[in-house]
């Protein structure tokens, strides 16, 4: 059976299919519906996506982290501004991924802002034992 979108933007799929896609925006998780479930096209393109915004997580933290223990130790003004820093992203990550939870879990294949042109650019994930 082809999937046709509907005209609202929204695709037809199982239940199960929309969760494996909106979990794939909790940080970590998203490595299993990438590696396990990437033959169904909907999962996979949540898949990409969450897998790159944890990777920009993981990448922002480690910078936050630097700045924290260099600048982080002046006075006010350090403390000041890796504490506002830190919460910027922690929003930015956090609108990012209710932002592509709920699309996901409606349906949706919409790209997330920002990500969405880097996501599709990511390389399929190697078949694992499936012939």
């Amino acid at each position: 059976m082809e999937e046709t979108p509907r005209v609202d933007g929204t695709d037809d799929h199982e239940s199960s299919e929309r969760w494996s896609g909106a979990i794939s925006y909790a940080a970590a998780v998203c490595l299993l519906p990438y590696f396990l479930l990437s033959d169904r096209p909907f999962v996979l393109f949540h898949a990409k996506q969450g897998l790159l915004l944890f990777l920009l997580e993981l990448v922002g933290g480690l910078v936050i982290w630097i700045l924290d223990i260099t600048i982080g130790r002046i006075p006010f003004l350090g403390i000041l501004v890796v504490g506002l820093l830190q919460l910027v992203f922690l929003l930015l990550a956090l609108a990012l991924s209710v932002l592509g939870f709920t699309r996901a879990l409606s349906g949706e294949r919409v790209p997330l802002p920002w990500l969405g042109p880097y996501a599709e650019q990511l390389p399929d994930p190697p078949k694992l034992g499936r012939g």
